[in-house]
């Protein structure tokens, strides 16, 4: 099942997801950290995909996907920071 025609849309969309979802319920943890985990969460999903007994093609640029919707999230995350960092007169 697929949300997008490009199997890398898809693959962003997800991890866009799970990224915002994760700074959601973890919100004491530092963006890197919930940045490193998710991360190697995708690259360990591409990694059991390499297994022959999965049935599934792992593919590098579906984890380089995950990577850029983490990036965007964290992107947002910290704009909205820094607004209201400058918006309370605080310096970030």
């Amino acid at each position: 099942m697929h949300l997008f025609p490009w199997d890398k849309a898809d693959h962003f969309a997800s991890f866009f997801a799970i990224t915002t979802a994760a700074i959601v319920s973890f919100p004491r943890q530092p963006l890197w950290r919930i940045a490193l985990v998710v991360s190697a969460a995708g690259g360990g999903i591409e990694l059991v995909q390499a297994l022959p007994i999965v049935g599934r093609d792992c593919d590098v640029r579906d984890w380089i996907a995950d990577n850029i919707a983490i990036g965007a999230v964290l992107g947002l995350v910290l704009c909205a920071r820094a607004r209201w960092w400058l918006a309370a007169g605080e310096s970030p």
